[in-house]
């Protein structure tokens, strides 16, 4: 008898409050993801120059050459910082696509998994009491 209440109690938590813990979890390790790559700061930080390296000019007065090489390291740089972010932005969508597919295919596997425990269970007796028949 108890046995058939611990069962009954195991497949009520399995499909129900087991959902909304998984759920719980999945939704914060999409928001870890999300942070730990900084997509929000890559957004808005998207042409800013890469690890802050800009060029300053050196000389008072005007000189076209000093101001021309300023403006292209400048420029340069905030290509090298938009590259860059638009790559770990990329990485970070990936992540996170891995993570909601991964998640959705573990709902999936949640759901059936008793089944499969049982199924696995009896093909194994079964194939244990053939062989021992056989023999």
């Amino acid at each position: 008898m108890i046995p058939i209440i611990v069962l009954q109690n195991y497949l009520v938590w399995h499909y129900t409050r087991a959902y909304g813990d998984i759920l719980h979890i999945w939704r914060n390790l999409v928001y870890f993801l999300f942070n730990f790559f900084s997509t929000p700061m890559m957004f808005r930080t998207l042409f800013a120059p890469w690890k802050r390296i800009q060029a300053e000019r050196e000389k008072q007065g005007f000189d076209l050459a000093d101001y021309l090489s300023t403006k292209i390291v400048n420029v340069l740089m905030r290509l090298v910082g938009f590259f860059m972010r638009s790559i770990l932005i990329a990485i970070s969508f990936a992540v996170l696509g891995c993570a909601v597919v991964l998640g959705l295919a573990f709902f999936v596997l949640w759901t059936f998994l008793p089944i499969l425990v049982f199924v696995v269970l009896s093909a194994g007796l079964t194939l244990l009491f053939l062989n021992v028949h056989k023999a």
